[in-house]
């Protein structure tokens, strides 16, 4: 190189996934964790040496050991087959589909500089975990939101609601929702709370469960706390807002039903509508279906959510 010249110089750098460590990050109980970074990040200097001349450049790289899971097919008698093809086991979640949003045109997204964000909602889905699994007496629903396009923290700029008509005429009576623990940038921490419809003060019950970098989130609550039962009906719309530039409301699944302990779709009576799939190997998910009355609910299929997953996050699973 001439004196006073320059030049461009490609670095690629490969992984092996199989020589990282589990993904031990999320955005609920270790959502202000900094310090479980240094169990997954690594750094060093990458130098270049020209006789007694030295130059050293920093490189810092965060990687996630990733799962790549997606269902092949449903076999209606047997389940989903999900197969993974990555070297990372990846967990999944089975819900009742209740709801669908389609994906909002790309011309009403921010550009870069703008001072709003656009929440868009592509998937909503429900089931009722017995107290034996939940740990809570009565038992608790949870409520599953994916979205399109994914959140570097489950913070900002999303605010998730989930209105809840418990009596069955028609008015929201309780209001599910997720905010930071104690406050604004203050812990980091994503947490679930319930409050009266006609109020603006809410109950903490559980913090939520989503990750970083990702649009999938679930609220998991009491259903005590709703003033429902099992066996009664209960009415859900979910609404997305931009919660860190403007608060306006970006999209909403509105009109859905579900009845806890009487699902369509549901976990098998020995089983789990949960559980993880090991790397490289295939995993079948039973299910159990009841007929249910159209007034009881909306589930028109399953919804199949992922974790840690290197591509989609969530897959809508028709049931024929």
């Amino acid at each position: 190189m001439r004196a006073g010249g320059s030049a461009d110089v490609t670095v690629r750098m490969t992984i092996d996934p199989a020589l990282l460590p589990e993904w031990v990050m999320n955005g609920g109980s270790n959502g202000g964790n900094g310090a479980l970074h240094n169990t997954v990040e690594f750094d060093g200097y990458l130098s270049l040496t020209a006789g007694t001349e030295k130059l050293s450049v920093p490189w810092h790289v965060l990687p996630r050991k990733a799962a790549r899971t997606a269902a092949q097919g449903v076999n209606n008698a047997e389940g989903p087959l999900l197969n993974n093809r990555s070297v990372a086991d990846g967990g999944y979640d089975l819900f009742s589909l209740t709801g669908s949003s389609p994906q909002l045109p790309g011309d009403v997204l921010p550009k870069p500089g703008d001072n709003f964000a656009i929440v868009d909602l592509k998937s909503a889905g429900v089931r009722y975990l017995s107290d034996a699994v939940c740990g809570v007496a009565g038992g608790c629903v949870q409520v599953a939101i994916s979205t399109f396009g994914r959140r570097s923290h489950p913070n900002y700029p999303a605010g998730f609601e989930v209105g809840v008509d418990s009596n069955g005429d028609g008015v929201e009576d309780f209001v599910v929702f997720n905010t930071e623990l104690t406050g604004f940038a203050a812990t980091g921490q994503n947490v679930i709370a319930v409050r009266p419809a006609t109020s603006s003060t809410g109950t903490i019950y559980f913090f939520a469960d989503a990750d970083l970098n990702s649009g999938n989130m679930i609220f998991t609550v009491p259903l005590s706390a709703l003033g429902g039962a099992v066996g009664s009906t209960l009415g859900l719309n979910v609404r997305a807002f931009d919660n860190y530039f403007t608060g306006n409301l970006t999209d909403e699944i509105i009109g859905m039903r579900f009845t806890p302990g009487a699902s369509r779709f549901s976990a098998p009576a020995d089983g789990f509508s949960f559980g993880v799939v090991p790397g490289q190997s295939s995993v079948r998910v039973p299910y159990a279906t009841a007929t249910v009355p159209r007034s009881a609910t909306t589930e028109t299929s399953l919804l199949m959510m992922y974790r840690t997953n290197a591509a989609s996050e969530s897959q809508e699973l028709p049931v024929r």
